[in-house]
């Protein structure tokens, strides 16, 4: 059995300093993860790039428009417990051989616990 960890929703961009949101550390990692687009309903997956406690970077095939929410699941490190976030896309960046960097702010913040578990 699958567990869910929601969180409640968070300030949102303008109601966060930016330099706020550019001093939280940002990991680096390339997990797999899957997200939702909210409106039109769409599965997507990909890899993260990288997450903090305000944003994270995904590395998805397709790329999407600024405004648009995402739910993304993400696997901790203890199997069957998945972190599920509400997140808003900021940009979008197109990589290389098709792929698209895109850029979100957490809708719903995780704690440094929920990011560390991630890791």
């Amino acid at each position: 059995m699958s567990q869910q960890l929601s969180l409640l929703p968070a300030k949102t961009a303008s109601q966060v300093d930016h330099l706020e949101r550019r001093a939280s550390v940002r990991y680096q990692c390339s997990h797999g993860v899957s997200c939702s687009s909210l409106a039109p309903v769409e599965r997507l997956s990909g890899r993260m790039h990288d997450i903090s406690r305000h944003g994270i970077a995904l590395i998805l095939g397709t790329s999407l428009r600024e405004g648009s929410e995402l739910l993304i699941d993400l696997k901790t490190k203890n199997p069957g417990i998945c972190l599920t976030l509400l997140a808003r896309v900021v940009r979008a960046t197109p990589e290389d051989e098709g792929s698209w960097i895109v850029g979100c702010e957490f809708i719903t913040t995780p704690t440094e616990e929920q990011i560390k578990a991630l890791l």
